[in-house]
């Protein structure tokens, strides 16, 4: 069976950052992930998915 499933993480995070959106998006540009294949999954494809913050 082929399908999706979207693993969210929880990251605490203290910044300098006037605007969280800022930190949110170093945070994004420098995480760096492993996902593998276990006995009876195999990884095809995985991404990491922007998270589109709206500044005002």
């Amino acid at each position: 069976m082929k399908d999706t499933v979207y693993l969210l993480i929880k990251v605490v995070i203290e910044t300098n950052y006037k605007n969280i959106q800022d930190a949110i998006g170093d945070v994004q540009r420098n995480t760096v992930y492993t996902v593998m294949d276990s006995k009876n999954v195999r990884i095809i494809n995985s991404k990491i998915m922007d998270l589109r913050t709206k500044r005002k």
